[in-house]
Order: structure tokens, then sequence, then C-alpha cells
């Protein structure tokens, strides 16, 4: 039986990218006819049902995570913790560690891809765990170590494996079904912070975390039940060989001399290197607003301080712009829409961000921003796949698992860069904000807020050169290979 699959978006791109008569402005990712070769049938009902056991684990689990900013201020209010300098720290170290934590947890599941869902599991008992523990605890340092480090570990732990499985599951919707898991968190985003804020000012902080684990357990345990690999352990071993990167170091054939299969390859390649440049720049600023919208709203509205409305619209608008950016990336080039998306963003800080000087205005920023800012992760896998993938041999590219280890690889290491950005952009902010003195409603930034948004739009409008360079050197460097390659056959 014929086990291969039809080749990645990467691969089947190039033929698209590749031919002088395309128009690039339309450009779509063509698509092979696949032969199942055994497995369930991609983008199927199965496919379906586990994206939607990966969407409700999502939802639960990292909303929350995303609103440490209701502890921050109940934390803020109470007698053990009001004097700690070090309670920011948690919710940095909950959502860093999820970015940072990528490259050895994707390293590991690679390493042992039959280990996958039982990777999974485990890191979701582990962030039950930490969350029991941290419901525990009566010092600064213990919530530190459990809803801050111990949670962000367990998290990445248990997403991290079901990335992975989703592109063996989907593949020509597979920008619309991360798109999908990444908006579902957006979505509960507008009510968790809610029930968690009423829960803590009416049972407190213990009760409060009890009744979380409670829900997550009951709600997100049957979910797990629907994330399984479409591989299974004992087809993966009929199909995989010595040669094959999940066992051990891949090497070259004879017929793969002049393709680079290492996991780093992706290191020698211009437009790569170029992209994972793009995200460390908008992730400097990617974090900034969110922090400082409810901010700058009090500024604007004393009376009627609208901080929670905006993040809630922003959080709307985020799990609308994921799905949409993300299905853009199954139509369109897939180096396109993150480098519109950056393009966006930065006009929106500049144009609309830095001249607010009314709710409205703000609360337009605010839906620009989550639609397009707060989809930029969303395509990240189809130019990852694109870019990690050019350099690589067909077998590599049409695995059975969905996508080659070095797209893996790659898409860790931005999620890396990312999260070093992040912390970087939140010091750097921080540093960069004025003084409640200077808040002025006729200057830009409303005076406290100017070189904040000065240094978003300069570290943007950087992402967005690199984004458009990276797309526009994909493009030649595949017409040249093409060429190339046309003219090899002409003289043979």
């Amino acid at each position: 039986m014929d086990t291969q699959e039809g080749l990645r978006p990467a691969a089947a791109g190039r033929s698209s990218i590749d031919s002088d008569s395309t128009d690039i402005s339309e450009l779509v990712i063509e698509e092979p006819p696949e032969s199942h070769g055994g497995f369930p049938p991609r983008d199927g009902i199965e496919a379906w049902k586990f994206l939607l056991g990966c969407s409700i684990v999502e939802a639960f689990i990292w909303a929350f995570a995303l609103s440490f900013g209701i502890f921050e201020a109940y934390f803020g209010t109470h007698p053990a913790y009001q004097s700690s300098s070090y309670i920011s720290t948690i919710g940095t170290l909950s959502v860093g560690l999820s970015y940072l934590g990528l490259p050895p947890i994707n390293a590991l599941a690679l390493r042992y891809p039959h280990r996958q869902r039982q990777l999974m599991i485990l890191g979701w008992l582990l962030t039950l765990f930490s969350l029991l523990c941290a419901s525990q605890a009566t010092k600064v340092w213990h919530l530190v170590l459990w809803q801050g480090f111990a949670l962000g570990l367990g998290w990445v732990v248990c997403y991290a494996p079901f990335l992975i499985m989703l592109n063996g599951w989907f593949d020509k919707r597979r920008g619309l079904a991360y798109g999908i898991v990444f908006g579902a968190s957006g979505l509960s985003g507008m009510i968790i912070p809610f029930l968690l804020e009423k829960g803590l000012r009416e049972h407190g902080y213990e009760v409060t975390l009890q009744y979380f684990v409670l829900a997550t357990i009951i709600v997100t345990g049957p979910a797990l039940l629907l994330i399984k690999p479409r591989v299974t352990s004992q087809k993966r071993e009929l199909q995989q060989d010595d040669t094959s990167p999940f066992l051990g170091r891949p090497h070259r054939k004879p017929q793969d001399i002049n393709t680079d299969n290492s996991y780093y390859g992706f290191l020698h390649s211009v437009p790569a290197l170029l992209f994972m440049l793009s995200v460390l720049l908008q992730g400097l600023a990617g974090f900034l607003p969110d922090i400082f919208i409810p901010s700058y709203s009090a500024a604007i509205s004393p009376p009627g301080n609208y901080g929670d409305l905006l993040l809630a619209l922003r959080s709307l608008f985020q799990t609308v712009g994921q799905i949409g950016i993300g299905y853009a990336s199954d139509v369109f080039h897939p180096l396109l829409p993150p480098f519109i998306d950056v393009a966006v963003s930065t006009v929106s800080v500049i144009g609309i961000w830095g001249p607010a000087k009314s709710t409205p205005v703000l609360a337009l920023f605010a839906s620009i921003w989550g639609a397009f800012a707060g989809g930029y992760s969303v395509v990240w896998f189809r130019a990852v796949a694109l870019l990690a993938e050019s350099r690589i041999s067909s077998a590599e590219r049409s695995r059975p698992e969905g996508c080659s280890p070095q797209t893996v690889t790659m898409y860790g290491w931005c999620s890396f860069l990312r999260g070093v950005a992040m912390i970087v952009g939140g010091y750097i902010g921080a540093n960069l904000l004025g003084k409640e003195s200077d808040v002025d409603l006729e200057k830009f930034g409303l005076g406290r807020w100017d070189w904040v948004v000065r240094f978003c739009a300069i570290a943007l409008f950087a992402s967005t050169i690199c984004g458009g360079l990276c797309w526009k050197w994909d493009i030649v460097a595949r017409r040249r290979r093409a060429n190339r390659s046309a003219h090899t056959l002409d003289d043979r």
C-alpha cells in the first residue's frame, strides 16, 4: 500500500510561486489530491472532533493564564501580598513560559512521537496540580512557583503536543484550524475574567481556584478524549524507516544531495531569518497596548473607566481576526497575511492610538488591534512550513504525521523569540511610560504614553519591512530555483 501523503502546503505552493506568469497578488496555495494511505482522511469529521477538543482545552486553561490581571488587582488589596513587588512576575512567568518553553518541549515530542498524547495529559495534570497548590499559598514565592512557573510549564507541555498533532489532521484548512483553536481563548477571554473577578470578590482566592480546577476537570477532561493523533503508534512504526528524523539524526540519500534535512537547515535561508526577525520585532510591541489600554482609557474619561469593556472588545475582535487571518493563510501566499497583519497594526498604532482623545476612538483602535495584532501568531505555521521546508527533500515534506520536524523546530524558535521580545518589550515600555503628572489631553499619546506609542510604531514598522522583504525574497528565490531546474532539464 502506498503510504506517502500529498505534498505539504509549502511544497504545493512552489508550483504557483515559481511560475513566471503567476499574478502574485492573486497567488493561492494549490493542494495536490491526497491519498489517505490507510489513515483517517484529513479535514474530515474526525479532524473537526479533534479540533473541538483542542479548542475547549485552550479556552479554559490559556484564557485563565491570560486573566492574571484580575488576580494582580486582587493581590494589590490583600494584606499579605500588597506590599510585594514580585506579584507581576507571576503573570509574566505563566505566559512567558508558554512561549519560551516551546523549543525543548517540541524537541521532546518529536523525539518520542508515540508518547505525544501521554505528554499532553501529563501537562494537563500539572496545570491542575499547580492551581491546587497555588490555592494553598501563604507567601508570594508560593504563588510565583505554582501559579507562575508550574502553571506555565504545565500548559506548554499540554499544548505543544496537540499543536503538532493538529498538523496531521488538517491540510487544506490548517490555517483556519489554527485560527479556531487560538480564537477559542479570545472568546472565553470575554467571560472567564468576569467570573474570576466575581469569585474572588465573593469567595476569596482559595475557593475560586479550587472551583476553577473542578470546572476545568469537568469540562476539559472529556475534551481530552477527542484529542488523539491521526497516525497511531502502531501505524507509525510500520511507516517509519531508519532515515526518519523522528527516530534519529536524518541522513541524505544519494537522490537528496541538493537538500538539507537537518532540523536547523532553515538557518541557511535568508527569508526564514527575515521572518524570525519580523516575529521578534512584532513581539516587542505586541503586548504593550493590551497593558496600557485600561490606564489610557482612565485618563481619557476618569469618571467612567471603560478599560475592562475595551479589553473585552479587543478579545471579541481578536477571535474574529484569528479565524479570518487563519483562513486567509489557507487561500493566499502564506507570507502575505503576516505582512498585512503587521502593516495594519503599525498604521493603527500611529494613526489611531496615538491621536486618540476619546473613548470611541480608543474603542476603534482596540477593535483593529485585536483583529490584526491578536491574530499574528495564527499564520506562523503556514509561513514557517513554506520557509523551513524549502530546503528539505520531498520525502520529508510528505510525512504522514502532517509536518516535518524542521517546521516544528522553526515554529518553536519563533515562539521563543516572541517570548523574549514580550519580556524585553514590557521592560522597555515600563521605562518609557511617563508620570501621572505628564497626562495632557492635547498631546500625542496623552503625553504620558507618547514614547510608548512611538516605540510600538517603530518596532512594528521595522517588523513590517522585514516581513515584506521576506515575502518578496522568497518569491524571487523560488523563481530562480525553478529557472535553474528548467535549464537543467533542457540540458538533459
